[in-house]
Order: structure tokens, then sequence, then C-alpha cells
């Protein structure tokens, strides 16, 4: 096991420590906040668990999400529910997240993927095989599937992460500018998940 670029590798690639790292760390700062809510407001507290809570949630969570098994994709969930309590007691967790346009762990699993992704067509880098077609079709070059013998290879961002992108709008995909690409995709995993 080694840590590159705080992302935790074992040698099973299943990303267990990195999970177990990311939800240690979550749950720390959960119960570091709730001794320290009540001198904050609504919107301070949102700002506060955005900046500490949901940025570690974020880190590498296109890399890890899929991979890992059920059990600590239900812990994720379970601390995001907590934070959303954190935030607001009085509402319902839906109408938390409707009012600050907070995304679950698999909707950030899919906004992440997807944005790796798209910046990894836009650059120069080869980090995927694209398939040109002569003819019209709905994507004239489209990411080719590669092929993976393991399972930790399928439900990796070149397995899995290619279909999650590819069940993108064609017109959020085809989007020049990252910036727009990015909030267009923002709000569509939302308003599909409402």
């Amino acid at each position: 096991m080694f840590k590159y670029l705080g992302i935790i590798i074992d040698d099973k690639l299943n990303f267990k420590q990195m999970i177990n790292y990311t939800i240690s760390q979550i749950t720390t700062k959960i119960h570091i906040l709730k001794r320290n809510v009540k001198y904050l407001n609504e919107q301070t507290t949102y700002r506060v668990v955005n900046a500490i809570i949901y940025s570690v949630m974020n880190y590498g969570i296109e890399i890890y999400y899929n991979i890992t098994s059920q059990k600590y994709i239900n812990q994720l969930n379970k601390l995001f529910d907590n934070t959303l309590r954190l935030i607001n007691k009085s509402n319902t967790l839906a109408e938390i997240k409707k009012k600050y346009n907070i995304m679950t762990p698999y909707q950030r699993y899919v906004y992440f993927t997807s944005i790796w992704i798209y910046k990894s067509i836009k650059s120069n880098e080869k980090y995927f095989k694209i398939t040109q077609f002569m003819y019209t079709t709905r994507y004239q070059s489209k990411l080719k599937q590669m092929f993976f013998k393991f399972s930790s290879g399928k439900k990796s961002i070149f397995g899995d992460g290619v279909k999650v992108f590819y069940q993108l709008p064609l017109d959020i995909t085809k989007e020049e500018s990252l910036k727009a690409f990015k909030t267009r995709l923002k709000k569509y995993i939302l308003e599909l998940n409402q």
C-alpha cells in the first residue's frame, strides 16, 4: 500500500484503505462540527460543511466510489445524511439538498467522473482510445470501451466511468468550454435525481 497525491493505493486495487480513510476523516469532522454548530447560522454551517467535509468526500471519488463495496457506500451515504442534518435539523433532507443544490455521493461520483473524462478528451493526453466513425452516428467519435480481465478494471473510470459519461445528453458532452460543461452537468444531475 502507498499514497500518491492523497490517493491510497493498495495491492488489490479495491481502494478499501482510501474509503476507510475518507470515512474516518468525515466522521471526525462531523463530530467536531456537532459540538460547534449551535454557534453558527444555517448559511454559515452549509459553507463550513461544504468546505471541510464535502471537499474530503469529493477528493478521489471518481476513483474509489464505484470500486468499493456496498458496505462502504452505505456508510458514506449515512454520513452524507448526517451532514444535511447538521445544516438544518427542522427541514427534511430532500428540502436541504434542494435549497443548497447539494449532490449526493453518487451524484458527486457522476459529476467528477464526467469532468475527468471531459478534460481527458479535450486535452492531448491519450488516456482513452477514440474510435472515429466514417458515417453519421450519435457520436462522431467515441471512446473505445477497454477490455478488463478483473472487476476492478471494469468498475474503474476507464470502464464504468466511460458508460457514465455516455449516458449524459449529447449536447452537454459537446460543450466547448469546461465552465459551461460543469454548469450544465451539475444542473442535469440535480434535476435527474430530485
